[in-house]
């Protein structure tokens, strides 16, 4: 079974945006290691090893999700952008936006074929949390905006970090990555619809 993001440590409090915080390990430091451990079995250095193609990526994610007997067909494929140096982050998104079904953000690992990490996201929201919302967020900028200003609660400067963005069909997804090895930061899900936190996750 592929791994899982991280042991969740705490869920720790509902946040003023009505949604989970959790802390977890951060799987781009686990994407490190394992990195730096294939080069070194084949006598590599990292920065001159064979890099995965996207096309190679979305092989990988789409075996797995054959293996998990589901059907590729039914899902959307979501890159986020701009593209990290350790990972390819890829989101599948169910199609046909069923009220039931999550999406699943794999991570896999650049000199793969290896899915370091997944990681299911929440797309829909309770009957309060609607009944609570305020205005959608339509573009990029938007989300982005709006991830900044929660994360800027926790964190007193964001500037060590890119900022990675998916656009799936109802939500976007944010995710503030640092690509050295001291740890990771803020990601979050934003409801396009309302502009709701529906789930933010820091990682260590």
């Amino acid at each position: 079974m592929n791994a899982q993001y991280g042991l969740f440590v705490f869920c720790l409090l509902l946040s003023s945006e009505g949604c989970q915080l959790a802390k977890a390990v951060d799987p781009i430091k686990r994407s490190q290691q394992t990195f730096r451990a294939d080069d070194n079995k084949q006598g590599n250095r990292t920065e001159g090893s064979r890099r995965l193609s996207k096309e190679e990526a979305l092989s990988v994610v789409q075996k797995d999700i054959t293996g998990n007997k589901r059907r590729p067909e039914n899902y959307n494929y979501v890159f986020c952008e701009p593209e990290e140096l350790w990972v390819w982050r890829i989101v599948v998104d169910p199609k046909d936006g069923s009220a039931n079904e999550e999406a699943t953000e794999y991570v896999v690992l650049r000199t793969g074929p290896k899915v370091v990490a997944t990681k299911s996201l929440p797309l829909n929201m309770t009957v309060k949390e609607e009944n609570e919302a305020r205005t959608g967020v339509n573009t990029r900028e938007e989300a982005i905006a709006l991830a900044r200003k929660d994360a800027v609660k926790v964190h007193s400067s964001l500037n060590e970090y890119k900022i990675v963005v998916g656009e799936l069909q109802k939500a976007w997804r944010v995710v503030f990555a640092l690509e050295d090895s001291t740890g990771g930061g803020p990601a979050y899900v934003i409801d396009k619809r309302t502009g709701k936190i529906i789930q933010k996750i820091e990682y260590q």
